[in-house]
């Protein structure tokens, strides 16, 4: 589970800088979920049960050529859809997220990993969802 997605992240040339896992409680889950749905409240409420139904793998990522937000955006889907052919029990369109932007990557890396933005190079935060981990 947790080699293979590392293994993905390697192939899209992501660096680990941080790492944990964590169980999350509802109200936390939520309030993460929200600004990335945005008024998708439905969605989000589905989102953050889903993400409180087991251990999360929480990852801090760079990327060596910058630009690890956009990257990350960028590769997201590429990323899943090479997770979903692996035995990992993972949805295509779920199990992985990224923080959507600039602002909500400072403060996700900031919720997980205080003090880990102190240094100038970009990161960026990723979620795996909990089948992944198992």
């Amino acid at each position: 589970g947790e080699d293979q997605v590392r293994a993905v992240l390697k192939d899209e040339f992501y660096v680990v800088w941080a790492e944990k896992r964590v169980h999350v409680q509802y109200p936390e889950a939520l309030e993460l979920v929200t600004s990335w749905r945005g008024s998708e409240e439905l969605a989000a409420r589905a989102l953050a049960e889903a993400l409180c139904s087991g251990p999360l793998l929480i990852l801090a990522l760079e990327h060596p050529d910058g630009g690890a937000i956009a990257k990350a955006l960028a590769s997201v889907t590429t990323m899943r859809n090479k997770l979903a052919e692996t035995d990992i029990q993972m949805p295509v369109d779920r199990g992985l997220w990224v923080s959507p932007d600039h602002w909500h990557a400072l403060r996700d890396l900031e919720y997980f990993f205080p003090f880990v933005d102190l240094l100038p190079l970009e990161r960026t935060l990723c979620v795996v969802k909990p089948d992944a981990c198992e």
